[in-house]
């Protein structure tokens, strides 16, 4: 999906029955906007294993950027101690394109999802249209080209590290897994050599 106020707004869901349910979405804004993209991912494994994340995911990780845009989740994500927890480092550095103010939690039954994680995320949703509602769009083709360049990077970055295309690969082969990754998931990436491939094209 497309909007005046982004440029990219992109949704995922696999549904295998009780044995996996997966709803990802990732919101780009329009370049001439600074705000964090809005990354979302509610996964299911049978009926005791609940997984979720939802996080304003920052293009930068300057103080005052952090301040205007992450800060304001704090008193959201207090009310919501069953998303307190810390993601595995397995996959990704919390530092990079990730905030502070990240919801995540790990549920071994139901319950939780409909008296903790719907409520917190309509609020994060309701704080992140607030904030575009008051963001500014820029003129200056550098920043907006800066904007679009971290959007960039996020993407490779995901394509990389997202635990989720080896979840793809076992559901639908690894040559589907791969152009999906690169060219819906996470257009703005290129594949990286693999190991095998890289030895073949320095002989």
């Amino acid at each position: 999906y497309q909007t005046p106020q982004f440029r990219k707004i992109r949704s995922t869901y696999i549904d295998a029955g009780i044995a996996a349910q997966v709803f990802n979405s990732v919101w780009y804004p329009d370049p001439a906007y600074d705000l964090p993209l809005l990354g979302i991912d509610f996964l299911s494994f049978g009926k005791k294993k609940v997984l979720c994340i939802l996080d304003f995911q920052p293009l930068s990780q300057d103080e005052k950027y952090l301040e205007k845009y992450i800060d304001p989740l704090a008193r959201i994500k207090s009310k919501y101690p069953g998303l307190a927890g810390q993601m595995s480092a397995r996959f990704y550095d919390e530092n990079v394109f990730f905030s502070k103010q990240l919801a995540f939690g790990r549920f071994d039954n139901a319950e939780p999802v409909m008296t903790e994680l719907f409520p917190a995320f309509k609020e994060y949703l309701e704080a992140y249209f607030e904030q575009m509602k008051r963001a500014t769009p820029s003129k200056d083709a550098d920043v907006i080209a800066h904007n679009l360049q971290r959007q960039k990077d996020y993407d490779q970055y995901s394509a990389e590290r997202d635990p989720a295309v080896g979840l793809f690969s076992t559901y639908f082969g690894a040559d589907w897994a791969e152009r999906f990754t690169h060219e819906f998931l996470f257009e703005h990436s290129v594949p990286v050599p693999k190991p095998e491939q890289a030895k073949a094209s320095s002989k």
